[in-house]
């Protein structure tokens, strides 16, 4: 995934452009992934690119999705967020959109995992620690 990235990018940006690529918080962030024992694609961004890559992840409260079924996509619902995940939280501010820079958090957050549409409901939660793996974090309602 980055080295098709990092093509794309060469080939198609200039340096005084940006280039956003919108990818799965798994596979955007500065980390390994807790589901394979790879590197993210984001890892490898941040180690070509240094200041000039960063990951800034989205999370919602309710929505619709693609789940992957027997090779097609059919359409499904996001479950409920946790009550003390950080979508539930965002949730009861009542804002519409709220962005959290990742300096302003401490610790481990709690996160609804979004695409693993292969693990059960119960284990579509984790807790990641967003000054490490991500920059910032933008919610919508």
């Amino acid at each position: 995934m980055s080295k098709n990235a990092i093509h794309f990018i060469s080939q198609f940006i200039d340096e005084k452009n940006t280039a956003v690529i919108s990818a799965h918080v798994e596979h955007a962030n500065y980390q390994r992934t807790n589901y394979t024992p790879n590197l993210s694609m984001g890892y490898y961004l941040k180690q070509f690119y240094g200041k000039d890559y960063c990951c800034i992840g989205e999370c919602v409260y309710e929505d619709s999705l693609k789940v992957a079924n027997q090779g097609r996509l059919d359409s499904g619902r996001l479950p409920a967020p946790p009550q003390n995940s950080i979508e539930a939280v965002l949730h009861h501010t009542g804002k519409p959109l709220i962005y959290i820079n990742s300096n302003d958090l401490s610790g481990l957050c709690k996160i609804r995992i979004q695409g693993m549409s292969t693990l059960p409901e119960s284990e579509m939660d984790q807790f990641i620690n967003m000054r490490a793996q991500l920059d910032g974090l933008l919610f919508v309602k």
